[in-house]
């Protein structure tokens, strides 16, 4: 839909506002500020549009190249998780991915420790990656794995509180698997919750946005007819 939104008030400046020019030029210095603004980011996206373009083909080429190596990699995940309107759903996601990951390994007979690492490297995440790898690690002591998720992740950032609670309970009563399956069925219905609320807001975003555009274009034509009839006056 941004897309969408965003060729569309590209094809408006570059194609329909250099047809109006003609007229705006009618009224001299006497344009209207809307009407100005109007006139100039259409002029700069006419003579600069192969720049723009070859400048948005070079930050998409960029970024990819920077998300392939180990810092990007690191960086952009953790940016992901900071993100305000995305960290919710994302962290639900990572720890239902988690939580299947797991239950499956641990189903098929495979050990704790063996099921971590395995899970580290699923996790399509590189914090989670190395988060996962210490509790493996802390683990391996004989720790049960929510003290280690406590111990590395005290303030509870990465590993919702209520994960650890559940896990904790469920540990002293039932298997591991079975936990975990329950981890996994639980944040597998918070993040298609979470979705659904999100998804929610995209097209008031998008409307507010071309009604923003819209408004603008209509604002700087009628200002300028305004004038014209006020100078034929």
């Amino acid at each position: 839909i941004m897309c969408f939104l965003v060729l569309a008030i590209t094809i408006v400046m570059y194609y329909v506002i250099p047809k109006f020019q003609p007229v705006f030029e009618n009224v001299g210095s006497d344009m209207p500020f809307a009407t100005k603004a109007l006139i100039w980011t259409s002029n700069f996206i006419v003579w600069n549009f192969w720049l723009l373009l070859f400048l948005t083909l070079m930050a998409i080429v960029s970024l990819k190249l920077f998300s392939i190596s180990d810092f990007g990699k690191y960086f952009l995940d953790d940016l992901k998780l900071k993100s305000p309107l995305l960290w919710p759903i994302y962290k639900n996601y990572i720890l239902s991915k988690i939580a299947s990951s797991l239950w499956l390994l641990l189903w098929s007979w495979i050990d704790i420790i063996k099921s971590l690492k395995l899970t580290a490297e699923a996790a399509n995440n590189e914090v989670y990656k190395w988060l996962v790898f210490e509790i493996a690690s802390l683990v391996s002591s004989w720790k049960k794995i929510s003290e280690s998720i406590d111990e590395i992740d005290p303030e509870h950032k990465f590993f919702k509180s209520d994960f650890i609670q559940m896990l904790n309970a469920w540990e002293k009563t039932s298997t591991l698997n079975k936990v975990f399956e329950k981890l996994f069925i639980q944040y597998t219905r918070e993040v298609d919750s979470s979705l659904t609320v999100f998804v929610k807001w995209i097209e008031p975003t998008a409307i507010l946005i071309a009604s923003m555009f819209v408004l603008w274009f209509a604002l700087a034509i009628l200002s300028v007819v305004l004038e014209m009839s006020n100078l034929n006056f």
